[in-house]
């Protein structure tokens, strides 16, 4: 009995043995590593690039590019009765003479002071715009596309007399609520487009302003 026993152990061990060793390990799936991807392989499927817009800002604007050349924009006489659709095509064409009510206009978008400004039409033979009736006030309202601009009024010479640079009546005004209030006394000049009711304003005449110009 001892002996039959022997005889089956040792025929285990030898069949053991006699076994293939690479059928009890696990069989190894090449998996690609992400990170280990060359770069250089790797190919953009897309071709389109984004441009960026560039937009001029007013403020940015070198004032030695600036050139003195304004060319005049003769348009038909045909315009409604508050010079809406005037305006609207006066803006189309910047830095245009643009004829209204028997005077010329330009809105600049430079940013000068006061008196910079003034000096500035002074090279057309011109000045900053006085304005004489409602009707000029809505235009040049929508000349300078309702953002604020310097006018050509003042009363630095004596506080609340009120003149025009052009040396034109003071004979219609548009002051906003409560203006002009000569704030720390130190409000000698006039822009527009102020606030939500889009009128006039003193304040002091060494800020930067867009403005306007004006000649017969």
């Amino acid at each position: 009995m001892k002996l039959l026993v022997l005889c089956l152990l040792f025929g285990a061990v030898l069949a053991l043995t006699r076994a293939d060793p690479s059928e009890d390990k696990p069989k190894n799936e090449k998996v690609a590593d992400p990170e280990s991807v060359d770069e250089t392989e790797q190919t953009d499927e897309t071709e389109g690039t984004e441009l960026s817009e560039e937009v001029a800002d007013p403020e940015s604007v070198d004032e030695t590019e600036q050139t003195d050349e304004t060319e005049e924009t003769e348009l038909s006489e045909a315009e409604d009765e508050d010079g809406a659709g005037r305006a609207k095509r006066c803006v189309c064409r910047a830095r245009r003479w643009c004829k209204y009510s028997g005077r010329r206009y330009v809105y600049f978008p430079y940013r000068y002071h006061w008196s910079q400004a003034q000096r500035y039409c002074l090279r057309f033979g011109a000045s900053l715009a006085s304005i004489h009736n409602s009707r000029d006030n809505h235009f040049l309202r929508l000349l300078a596309q309702k953002r604020l601009a310097w006018i050509g009024l003042f009363d630095a010479a004596n506080e609340r007399y009120w003149l025009w640079v052009n040396s034109g009546r003071y004979n219609y005004a548009n002051w906003c609520r409560g203006q002009p209030n000569n704030y720390r006394r130190s409000e000698h000049c006039v822009f527009i487009n102020w606030s939500s009711k889009k009128c006039w304003n003193d304040y002091r005449c060494s800020v930067r302003l867009p403005f306007i110009c004006m000649k017969k």
